[in-house]
């Protein structure tokens, strides 16, 4: 479970970590502003060692007009935050435990479980292509306006042309991890939003983390971007046009989170898929998580994926920081300490953040990140409405970098000890590996 305690009780220094609430500051009043608000958590070993809020959490009464400061809401440690693509996670969470119970595996076709996705050749697109984002399809595809319901939308998105076969490139893909989401919904048998809740956030207490929050729950909720299809600002309802045409949960965007709830989920996966007594996934199932699939694909510079996580290449071989002497990555997939994606992975993946062996996490387009390095134990949310009031004024990365070199100066040279942390497998079983036949269906 996660406690509190000082920086100096797991080893990290303070003085480092104080420069956080400043640099999410110099966010919020640079000018333009880098984002409206933001909340940061740093955590090692299962203790948070730093919360901090910092501007609004509702700032702009629309995209041009600021509201008069009687009238913001300033954002708080326990603000809800859309957390973007963070959600993807929560998918491939949901994906993973279908596998350890021998209902999906990794080697089946997508289409052996949604028929209507060997359309336009799909066929030969197995489960973990979709994970690691190799399954060929396009990044994105303009489904609001494309269909005029949810139910139309679907059908739409698991019917996409691909751009290329299953295994050739790497490209960031929503429309996959929509048809993800659709996979879980039909092998469970619940809809994606109760299987999330059943399976994951129930079992880890994590009673702040939903889809579609309920309206007594505004006062809390950061705002995201002005909406000029009806002349709001968006509040509450989530800010990617896919998931809010899906009625608000899909499996690559929708859910609203805090800091101190991602952090217990950043935790569980540190503690390989346990907390207290819960336990959602296998150590396996982490391990493959934050082992890189996609490296033969994208060559030495680009991105790294485990499966559903972003890795940084920085974790891999001769690139990774040595263990013990607080030295930073420097390699060519780098742009910061504790980078997580790559300059191919766009804006959602550009960034911070590059540790020791196998970190990994997600970012999210609204200006969120979840990471953690199993190496360290250290764990880093921050969330933040980065694109209030418009997604152009978005300033993550710099924020993201600096909060980076915080946490890294804070670890210095010093190696606090660790609890046990899952390891890759030598030979992963065929439940999580992609390289054998599924084991046979109970």
């Amino acid at each position: 479970m996660i406690g509190r305690a000082t920086p100096a009780a797991v080893g990290l220094d303070a003085e480092a970590l104080a420069r956080i609430p400043g640099i999410l500051r110099e966010g919020v009043e640079a000018s333009p502003p880098r984002l409206a608000g933001a909340s940061a958590l740093v955590a090692r070993h299962g203790r948070i060692v730093l919360e901090c809020a910092e501007g609004w959490a509702v700032r702009w009464r629309d995209a041009e007009h600021e509201l008069p400061m009687d009238q913001r809401v300033p954002a708080r440690e326990d603000t809800i935050y859309d957390v973007a693509s963070i959600s993807k996670l929560f998918t491939a969470i949901a994906v993973l435990q279908l596998v350890e119970a021998e209902q999906v595996g990794l080697e089946d076709p997508v289409a052996q479980h949604l028929p209507r996705f060997a359309a336009h050749g799909k066929d030969r697109v197995r489960v973990h292509h979709l994970l690691t984002h190799t399954g060929g399809l396009p990044a994105e595809r303009p489904l609001h306006r494309e269909r005029p319901d949810p139910a139309s939308r679907r059908e739409l998105a698991l019917e996409t042309e691909p751009i290329a076969g299953p295994g050739e490139r790497y490209v960031y893909s929503d429309i996959g991890m929509i048809a993800l989401g659709c996979l879980v919904e039909e092998v469970a048998g619940l809809p994606l939003d109760a299987v999330v809740r059943a399976r994951i956030t129930g079992p880890l207490g994590m009673d702040e983390t939903m889809h579609r929050p309920p309206a007594a729950l505004l006062p809390r909720i950061a705002a995201t971007e002005w909406d000029p299809d009806t002349g709001t600002m968006l509040r509450g309802v989530v800010h990617d046009e896919k998931a809010r045409a899906l009625d608000g949960v899909a499996g690559h965007a929708g859910i609203f989170s805090t800091a101190s709830d991602l952090a217990v989920l950043a935790q569980t996966l540190l503690d390989g898929g346990r907390c207290g007594t819960a336990r959602i996934l296998s150590e396996e199932s982490v391990a493959a998580m934050l082992t890189d699939r996609v490296a033969a694909i994208t060559g030495p510079d680009g991105a790294r994926r485990g499966l559903g996580t972003e890795l940084s290449a920085a974790s891999h071989g001769a690139l990774a920081r040595p263990r013990g002497t607080g030295a930073r990555s420097t390699g060519p997939h780098s742009t910061g300490p504790w980078n997580v994606g790559s300059p191919a992975a766009g804006p959602r993946g550009a960034g911070s953040f590059a540790a020791g062996p196998r970190t990994a996490g997600h970012t999210g387009f609204t200006g969120t990140s979840l990471l953690i390095d199993p190496g360290t134990g250290v764990s880093v949310i921050v969330l933040a409405n980065a694109v209030h009031p418009r997604r152009e004024r978005s300033g993550m990365p710099e924020v993201r970098r600096a909060v980076a070199d915080a946490v890294a100066d804070a670890l210095g040279t010093e190696d606090a000890p660790a609890p046990h942390l899952p390891s890759a497998p030598d030979r992963p079983s065929a439940a999580v590996s992609g390289s054998a036949p599924p084991p046979p269906r109970r």
